[in-house]
């Protein structure tokens, strides 16, 4: 048990500290990529990888509500990854909207 705690705290602060430089590396991927190959594909796929990313960390607070004891600091850590993911796929978004409203203009 205490295993599976140090090892979603790894994974918490892993994503939390990696979140800024990923953003940046998709945000970058998307515009070398979207020359070769259909972006919105690829922005799909980048999308549905977040979402499962995003389904664990659900199922990883679940399991957490079912522990009890000194789990409510790394739940706050869990709901903020989430929350930075769920951040993320409206980064992706509306980069990709705006792109494509001025690619129109």
């Amino acid at each position: 048990m205490i295993e599976a705690i140090m090892f979603v705290g790894g994974f918490v602060c892993g994503a939390a500290f990696s979140s800024l430089f990923f953003r940046y590396k998709v945000l970058k991927m998307l515009d070398v990529i979207e020359s070769f190959v259909d972006a919105e594909k690829i922005l799909n796929s980048i999308k549905s990888s977040l979402q499962s990313i995003n389904n664990s960390i659900n199922s990883v607070l679940n399991k957490l509500s079912e522990i009890s004891g000194r789990t409510s600091d790394l739940k706050v850590e869990v709901e903020r990854v989430e929350d930075k993911i769920n951040d993320l796929i409206n980064t992706i978004e509306s980069n990709y909207k705006i792109k494509i409203i001025a690619e129109k203009r």
